[in-house]
């Protein structure tokens, strides 16, 4: 919902959205589920922080000879969101 509520102009929603998700943050324990957070996060406001945080998680299954097809769409997401937010082309 959240990139939802950017494109729409939804401010107070997002914000809100946006403050409960970050307030999940540190209950959030599992790797894949935390890295869709942190991606989707960077992906809606471009903020450093959430960018690092997203490729200390994701950029080690770049390694993997055959990630999951959950990890590749996240791989592929902040790749994009690298390049949208002219990061580079998304790739270290």
């Amino acid at each position: 919902l959240l990139p939802a509520y950017l494109l729409l102009g939804e401010s107070d929603e997002f914000d809100r959205l946006r403050s409960t998700m970050r307030s999940m943050l540190p209950v959030i324990k599992a790797g894949q589920s935390r890295a869709l957070l942190l991606v989707t996060l960077y992906g809606c406001t471009d903020s450093s922080l959430y960018q690092r945080m997203a490729h200390e998680l994701v950029d080690p299954w770049m390694e993997e000879a055959l990630p999951k097809r959950s990890k590749t769409v996240l791989i592929r997401r902040l790749r994009d969101y690298d390049r949208w937010f002219g990061h580079g082309n998304g790739d270290k």
